[in-house]
């Protein structure tokens, strides 16, 4: 076959040799002898090593070009975002506190003697007026006995003179000094019978006995302001009790009688107590300055004890639709924050103003809108205009209305 041109000989011996077909006989010599070398060269280990090593290259090539578009993406800092969403939000104050009973008595011995009897232990109700103890006093049982005596005496002889008077037998002076007598003995039996009457130790109020100090036959010595003694009793009513926490006083000025209060417990961990402000102690002490803040709740099922120990969420300002963000998103000081919002993968500083405020959240009032994408972490060295590989914050730092407890 005589071809008709160069380039259609080349082609077909090409393809042929590639194929691994030898030249026809029937083609001239000298073309059959120089196909044949260019199919030996093609076939020999030489070549492939050669088509092998551009193979190579290129491949090399490509790799390399994908390596520098992946360089140049993963130079851009990588950023997470949040976008701002609308929910209530409280501004919660939270401090520790104590529980008080608001009715507490300690019980002291009024007269000396023995505890002769114990009608109560710890733990028991009492209602007001029930007797607890006896004390056996036979000094208290004599004085009350002698001033007994004396006004009867006294009585029936005033009772004669009252008659002697009427008959003027006697002169009014006369009547006017055993009258005074009369009068004596007759206080002097109401304070012997009053010193009595303390030898029945009886409950205050209804309650329980929170502490008993004594035993029956300990000697009993009465309370002085000059002698520091144990109570026999202490009683507390617990139906209602009463929180006081010391708020800073910085904080002062946003508490307000009324504001709602959540109490929490260790003892009672998936449980909240509610209360109100009730009262709010004038003076700041001296020392912490601290004001007394006076919470009363009640406790019909005395869950609660007095001297417990409670943390309290004083809830100072509440709003029902305020625009939050997770405080990690806040950058730069308390007088000129801002953050960063993503648009189009450039970082745009963007100053904010801050409402409300707690330990996780602040409340957005201008600066940025609802849905932005606002970075939260990721961005300390960020600057205005900068590109960055922006990515969804994890759905436990995303959450923007996550209550701050």
């Amino acid at each position: 076959m005589t071809p008709k041109n160069g380039i259609v000989e080349t082609e077909v011996f090409t393809e042929n040799a590639l194929n691994g077909k030898v030249p026809s006989m029937n083609e001239p010599r000298e073309s059959r002898d120089w196909k044949q070398k260019c199919v030996e060269i093609l076939k020999s280990k030489q070549a492939l090593y050669t088509i092998g090593a551009l193979c190579a290259i290129v491949a090399l090539r490509l790799g390399l070009n994908w390596r520098i578009a992946h360089h140049k993406t993963s130079m851009m800092p990588q950023v997470s975002v949040v976008h701002p969403a609308y929910a209530p939000m409280d501004h919660i104050l939270k401090l520790p506190a104590n529980i008080e009973g608001i009715r507490e008595a300690s019980l002291y011995a009024h007269v000396d003697g023995y505890l002769k009897t114990l009608y109560v232990d710890e733990g028991d109700t009492v209602k007001k007026g029930e007797l607890m103890a006896d004390i056996e006093a036979p000094d208290i049982v004599q004085a009350y006995n002698r001033a007994k005596a004396d006004y009867e005496l006294q009585d029936e002889t005033r009772k004669r003179y009252v008659q002697l008077l009427k008959g003027q037998v006697i002169s009014q002076q006369e009547f006017d000094d055993l009258d005074a007598k009369y009068q004596e003995a007759k206080a002097a039996l109401d304070n012997a019978a009053a010193n009595l009457a303390y030898t029945h130790m009886t409950a205050p109020f209804d309650g329980r006995v929170a502490r008993r100090f004594n035993y029956p036959g300990d000697l009993i010595t009465k309370a002085t302001q000059n002698e520091s003694v144990n109570p026999v009793f202490i009683v507390v009513d617990e139906s209602e009790l009463r929180v006081a926490v010391d708020v800073p006083q910085v904080d002062v000025a946003l508490v307000s009688l009324g504001s709602p209060v959540r109490i929490h417990v260790d003892a009672f961990a998936n449980k909240i107590f509610r209360g109100r402000i009730t009262r709010i102690d004038p003076l700041l002490d001296d020392t912490t300055k601290t004001q007394r803040v006076l919470i009363d709740i009640p406790n019909p099922q005395g869950l609660l004890h007095a001297d417990m120990f409670a943390n309290v969420d004083l809830i100072l300002e509440h709003k029902d639709r305020a625009l939050i963000l997770p405080r990690e998103a806040l950058r730069g000081d308390q007088d000129a924050p801002f953050v960063y919002v993503i648009q189009n993968s450039v970082a745009r500083r963007v100053p904010v103003k801050i409402g409300l405020n707690t330990i996780n959240r602040v409340e957005i009032v201008s600066g940025v809108g609802e849905g932005q994408s606002v970075v939260l972490q990721g961005g300390s060295g960020l600057s205005d205009g900068m590109k960055v590989d922006a990515q969804p914050a994890p759905q436990s730092e995303a959450t923007a209305t996550e209550a701050a407890q």
